[in-house]
C-alpha cells in the first residue's frame, strides 16, 4: 500500500446568480494556465444547487 495515495481532496465552491455565470466561470478558467498546464488533474466536476431538492418537492424548480 502506498502511503502517499489518497482520493482527491481539493474543492472549489462557487456561488453564482445563475448557471450561465457558472458556465462563464469555467469558460474563462479554460483560457488560463490553471487548466492548460499539467499542474494537476481534474477528475470530477460536481454541480449542485443548494436546497434544490426542496424546489423539486414543491414543484417550484426551474425547468
Amino acid at each position: 500500500m502506498e502511503s502517499y495515495s489518497a482520493a482527491s481532496s481539493d474543492i472549489l465552491i462557487a456561488h453564482v446568480t445563475d448557471l450561465a455565470d457558472w458556465n462563464l466561470l469555467f469558460e474563462k478558467l479554460r483560457d488560463t494556465s490553471f487548466f492548460s498546464e499539467p499542474y494537476f488533474r481534474v477528475d470530477q466536476i460536481l454541480v449542485g444547487i443548494e436546497d434544490g431538492y426542496r424546489a423539486a418537492e414543491t414543484g417550484a424548480g426551474a425547468a
